[in-house]
């Protein structure tokens, strides 16, 4: 797919043209809700709500699956990673930059990277991959937060690892599904018209 279609101001302007319409036809408020803070900050920058109809709103969903990762889950890694080392082995811990200053009772992923461990920030899970082969003599494993979108590149990430026979990369998944997420909404009566998928 050719990206620079995303920033073809033409087509954009005929697409909010196309909702204006439908928001007029329509005639009452619709309510679209994201479920990823990435969408947030995306709709943010980009001055999204100011392009819109007045009755069409786009409302935060449940939150970015990082927001909602168990602490347990972390600090477990962080457990695993102390014993590694104690026991004489290095794992270069990898996770994305929202994950990585997420407290818990037992401190954070920079914590550890402020104790001497090796924890690296990674764009995404193919990131990690890399480094795994290019670090071929130290374990490197990924803390794998997400939704689908998520857990799609990880799969195949994995799959590839798997098929090359490749020993030294571990995932370590806390992914999420979404339609749990938005159905625990609607069970507490949260109201809306439309869906903006991961």
């Amino acid at each position: 797919m050719e990206l620079s279609i995303f920033q073809d101001k033409g087509l954009a302007q005929k697409i909010l043209q196309g909702i204006k319409r439908e928001a007029e036809r329509i005639g009452r408020e619709v309510k679209l809700m994201h479920v990823c803070g990435t969408h947030e900050d995306t709709v943010t920058r980009s001055g999204i709500r100011s392009l819109l109809p007045e009755n069409v709103k786009v409302m935060s969903g449940p939150g970015c699956p990082v927001c909602i990762t168990p602490a347990e889950d972390i600090a477990a890694m962080m457990e695993i990673m102390r014993t590694a080392k104690g026991d004489g082995e290095e794992i270069i811990l990898t996770t994305f930059g929202d994950m990585y200053k997420i407290p818990t009772a037992v401190g954070s992923f920079a914590d550890l990277r402020s104790e001497g461990f090796d924890v690296r920030v990674v764009y995404s899970i193919y990131d990690s991959y890399k480094i795994a082969l290019k670090e071929k003599n130290k374990l490197v494993v990924h803390f794998s937060p997400g939704f689908e979108t998520t857990t799609a590149p990880a799969a195949g990430i994995l799959k590839e690892v798997i098929d090359k026979g490749i020993e030294n990369f571990k995932i370590y998944s806390v992914h999420r599904l979404t339609p749990p997420a938005v159905e625990a909404l609607i069970k507490q009566g949260t109201v809306f018209d439309g869906l903006i998928d991961p």
